[in-house]
């Protein structure tokens, strides 16, 4: 497996297993994109969360909804520190960070 925050490698045998496990507890799993997590996989144009399976979410940058009374904004991302030991495009990506568009757009 790829490293990354949610350490998802879009295997399908990954993603087979987790949704299997989320199921037999009636558990729904929603991430955002970590920096170690390729963003061309992602579809980080999305403006609405994406199934990857009946039980597994990606919520884009940007997407807001409530939690009860509460308001949530997602903003994913970060820079890898680590990149000099990573290659780049693999294991890191140079548009891993929360673009202007996007923080413009939280805003």
């Amino acid at each position: 497996m790829k490293p990354g925050d949610f350490a998802f490698d879009f295997n399908a045998e990954y993603i087979d297993t987790l949704t299997e496990a989320l199921a037999h507890s009636d558990v729904r799993l929603f991430f955002l994109r970590g920096n170690h997590d390729d963003p061309t996989k992602l579809g980080l144009t999305a403006s609405s969360p994406s199934a990857l399976s009946s039980h597994i979410y990606f919520l884009p940058d940007t997407y807001r909804f409530l939690i009860g009374e509460h308001r949530v904004l997602v903003l994913g991302g970060a820079g890898s520190i680590d990149r000099s030991h990573r290659v780049e495009g693999v294991s890191w990506w140079p548009d891993e960070r929360l673009s202007v568009e996007a923080a413009a757009k939280a805003v």
